[in-house]
């Protein structure tokens, strides 16, 4: 990795994880699931801007799947998209510049797992005309892994450190959603506050009007101090 980007693994206590194997693009897990009484493998993944080498890429992962076995889900920064209907702003792109990613998804029989929020997770930052927005991260994974996790959701959380979206990847949110949930009333505005300006983001972020920009910082400027403000309230309760 060169020092503009990286990739790092994180887990909770509860996740198990097998074995963790470092490659020059990519980060892969064997991951113990205890719901599903299951393994498999996630790998993720920082995919060169450079077209022919990311080409020379999709042939590597394609000769690695023999080690993953049946179950596997790739995830991250593919640095290409499928088609011009995921991007906004800049050139147009010629129809043949998408045909080896979408070939490798193709070769490789892999499913998009689909996802929740902006439909980019990329933006340049640019102001006005300048701006560009596409959809360069993603979760891809096989068949087989796709019909042990048939419930499993992506979504696209915005970050102010990074100029990518965090892809966040539940595997069993129905069961999440069936866990009793602790509320307290003195953090209920705090939250409240920050789904509002999470919303209202989430709406500019989708709008395709060059004059929101300004807005949007604003916005992230708030809800930087709106999280702020939870943070103490859950450090004064500690």
């Amino acid at each position: 990795m060169n020092r503009s980007g990286g990739m790092a693994l994180m887990w909770k206590e509860e996740v198990k994880i097998k074995q963790v194997i470092k490659t020059a693009f990519t980060i892969e897990a064997h991951v113990e699931d205890r719901e599903t009484k299951t393994t498999s493998w996630f790998i993720g993944i920082y995919a060169s801007c450079d077209n022919l080498i990311r080409k020379s890429q999709w042939k590597v992962v394609k000769d690695r799947k023999k080690l993953w076995g049946e179950k596997w889900i790739i995830a991250g920064d593919f640095n290409d998209i499928l088609s011009n209907e995921e991007k906004w702003g800049g050139r147009w792109r010629e129809e043949n510049s998408f045909t080896d990613f979408n070939n490798f998804i193709n070769d490789n029989q892999l499913v998009d797992i689909g996802f929740e929020g902006n439909p980019w997770t990329w933006s340049n930052n640019w102001e006005d005309v300048g701006e560009v927005r596409e959809r360069l991260d993603r979760d891809l994974c096989c068949i087989d892994w796709s019909l042990v996790f048939d419930k499993a959701n992506c979504k696209h959380i915005d970050t102010f450190a990074s100029d990518h979206s965090i892809l966040m990847i539940d595997t069993n949110p129905e069961t999440r959603k069936r866990k009793k949930k602790w509320k307290n009333n003195s953090n209920y505005n705090a939250k409240k506050k920050i789904n509002q300006l999470k919303s209202q983001l989430e709406k500019l972020q989708s709008s395709t009007q060059t004059s929101t920009r300004r807005e949007i910082v604003d916005l992230k400027e708030q809800l930087k101090e709106a999280y702020k403000e939870e943070e103490l309230y859950w450090h004064q309760k500690a």
